[in-house]
């Protein structure tokens, strides 16, 4: 499934729900675009604000005189219908809804309200992120959804059903140096979802590495097929949760997500060639260690380290990953005894 090009490089973005009240969404996001140095246009849309930051507001969708790349909305769930309606008639194809109080409140009301949202965007042709979601950080082209998020690009694209840990991840990761290409909070994924994503990060040139966490899957077999295909291209590295019964549950909750069990999922690695990894701090490790290493060419390791104990731990470690210990040629261990303390290994 091809994504529509306004959703990583839109020439103007329309809020819905902009603010001037500094505790809500639609202050926050647009805040966050005029920090983050937005290249291009930028409609703040309110029906009772005249001006906010500085920006003219316009009273809904349709008065904006010029032509629209992006929505991002930021009103309660019940106005959605309406303002999809009028992306239609404005003829917008790119939408992110950030609203909660969908299909993840596990009402049969947010249910069918999510059902009538993805009726309508289709039949206006418009594309959706979300709901329940942050939306897009993209710093090339100065699109943010946090006020402290930078507009320095980098190698890295990351793929986050919880905008939750989108925002955590960033914040820890950018301390250590890590830039990114993309980053896409996701959420329910209505419409576009994780394997859409991933697809087009494997295509993305400005895109080397590619992290993702993911709660649950809506179509497996795409899932599958596009996971096998990118990660023999570049690293992918997934933290998939709501692998027990709690977790499921309160994934339920969260993003409305089904998810799956441990062994299928450790299958799904399997096959696939994805880098499974379970929380936060293995997902960044593993990020750090591909920015500053190429990619490995054989299984076959060698390990060089002082304290030995250290140095026999790290061989179990080789073996539980099935990693081979290589076997040093003698040269080689010529050179390394001329180099190493009396103690080393």
């Amino acid at each position: 499934m091809v994504i529509p090009k306004e959703f990583f490089n839109p020439k103007s973005v329309a809020i819905v729900g902009a603010s001037k009240d500094k505790t809500k969404p639609g202050h926050l996001l647009l805040y966050s675009l005029l920090k983050a140095k937005f290249k291009g246009k930028i409609y703040p849309v309110n029906p009772k604000a005249d001006k906010i930051l500085g920006l003219k507001v316009y009273k809904n969708l349709e008065v904006i005189p010029s032509k629209v790349s992006i929505v991002i909305v930021a009103t309660p769930a019940y106005t959605i219908p309406e303002i999809l309606e009028s992306c239609g008639r404005k003829n917008i194809g790119c939408c992110i809804i950030t609203t909660s109080g969908f299909s993840e409140s596990g009402t049969e009301e947010g249910k069918k309200l999510e059902t009538e949202i993805l009726n309508i965007a289709r039949r206006n042709n418009v594309r959706l992120i979300g709901p329940n979601c942050m939306g897009i950080y993209n710093p090339k082209v100065g699109m943010a959804f946090f006020p402290w998020q930078k507009p320095e690009p980098g190698p890295v694209g990351f793929i986050s059903q919880s905008g939750s840990i989108a925002s955590m991840f960033c914040t820890i990761s950018m301390e250590k140096g890590v830039r990114f290409s993309k980053v896409i909070s996701s959420g329910n994924e209505l419409d576009l979802n994780c394997a859409d994503f991933l697809e087009y990060f494997g295509e993305d040139p400005e895109t080397k590495i590619i992290l993702a966490y993911i709660e649950g899957v809506k179509d497996g077999r795409r899932f599958l097929d596009v996971a096998k295909k990118i990660s023999k291209e570049k690293p992918l590295i997934i933290w998939k949760a709501g692998l027990t019964s709690s977790g499921s549950k309160a994934a339920s909750s969260h993003t409305g997500s089904l998810t799956g069990l441990k062994h299928v999922w450790d299958a799904v690695v399997k096959q696939t060639g994805i880098i499974s990894v379970d929380g936060i701090e293995e997902l960044l490790d593993l990020t750090l260690m591909f920015m500053c290493y190429p990619s490995a060419k054989t299984e076959k390791v060698a390990i060089v380290g002082g304290p030995g104990g250290i140095v026999v731990s790290a061989a179990d470690a080789c073996d539980f990953s099935n990693l081979t210990l290589a076997k040093l040629e003698d040269e080689t261990m010529s050179k390394l005894k001329k180099i190493l303390p009396p103690a080393g290994t």
